[in-house]
């Protein structure tokens, strides 16, 4: 599965949009999807096209909430960790993921 990383990320990252303080820090949510050729450098937000299912699937359109523990570094490398994120009792198939900043 290939890492795309939005242009609007890079130069949102840049502009401080994003805040990613474990404590009141910007909300971060990660969706599924069943394609992902949709989801390029040129994505800017959130889509709901080729999202998985949510019929009857007990998953949500717009995926769950991630828990940001922090950022952190290693070996010279600055991360942000997310806790892992579970989708309990749910019944689908997806290939992809897309993580997000909710709410604007």
């Amino acid at each position: 599965m290939a890492n795309v990383v939005p242009d609007s990320f890079k130069t949102d990252l840049l502009k401080g949009e994003f805040n990613f303080d474990s404590s009141g820090g910007s909300t971060f949510k990660l969706a599924l999807y069943t394609d992902i050729s949709g989801l390029t450098t040129a994505t800017t937000a959130f889509t709901a096209t080729n999202e998985v299912g949510t019929s009857g699937t007990n998953y949500t359109s717009g995926g769950n909430t991630l828990t940001n523990n922090g950022v952190a570094i290693s070996s010279n490398i600055g991360f942000v960790d997310f806790a892992d994120l579970t989708f309990s009792s749910v019944t689908l198939s997806a290939v992809g993921a897309l993580i997000y900043k909710s709410g604007g």
